[in-house]
């Protein structure tokens, strides 16, 4: 009876990791790409990352629900080590943007002159830790432009990049002070409250 209970106890713990490691897995799926207009050269994966077009997928396969999943993919460079570098150095500045541009949607004129002005800035200066924990790049040959007889050759990089929802959050209070130090109106501060919030679902329902 001990035995088999022991067998028992090993077996399902063996289906719970795998399990859990499948799930894992299907958050990087590499899938055939759809139809294209160039060649691949060489590339660091067989096939095309999903997880470039639905980055917050991931959250939902490996997180516990307080990252963020962030994805970008440059247009083609000379080479790969160009565009992984561009990337590497704008990848913040990108996530930032985005905030951005949520934050501002609707907002007063004036509101969004002021964090127009400062509030990238700012948000930078808050706004620090971030985790690159998927990469992808491709050397491809792109057909001549009209006119022109020669294949273009083109490399381009992606990087799955993972943030904390503290960090984010860190950009959204940097905007609230901004507007509470700049506007005596308070209802154009209270716009802010609850924006972080709402940015994560609007994320987990887009993408």
């Amino acid at each position: 009876m001990i035995k088999n209970s022991l067998f028992l106890c090993v077996l399902v713990s063996i289906i719970f990791v795998s399990s859990c490691s499948s799930s894992k897995n299907e958050a990087f799926v590499y899938t055939k790409r759809q139809i294209i207009d160039y060649k691949v050269v060489e590339s660091s994966h067989d096939g095309y990352p999903l997880w470039i077009r639905k980055p917050q997928s991931v959250g939902s396969k490996i997180a516990d629900g307080e990252k963020y999943y962030f994805a970008f993919e440059t247009t083609p460079k000379i080479n790969k080590k160009i565009a992984c570098n561009l990337l590497k150095a704008y990848g913040r500045e990108k996530i930032v943007n985005e905030v951005f541009k949520f934050a501002t949607k609707g907002k007063n004129k004036s509101v969004k002159v002021l964090l127009a002005e400062n509030g990238k800035d700012l948000a930078m200066k808050n706004f620090k830790k971030t985790n690159i924990i998927q990469s992808f790049w491709e050397d491809r040959m792109y057909p001549p432009l009209p006119g022109d007889a020669k294949y273009r050759a083109g490399s381009v990089c992606a990087y799955l990049i993972e943030v904390k929802r503290s960090e984010i959050s860190k950009i959204f209070k940097s905007y609230k002070l901004l507007v509470g130090r700049s506007f005596p109106n308070q209802s154009l501060v209270q716009e802010f409250e609850g924006l972080e919030g709402a940015f994560f679902r609007y994320r987990n329902k887009s993408f």
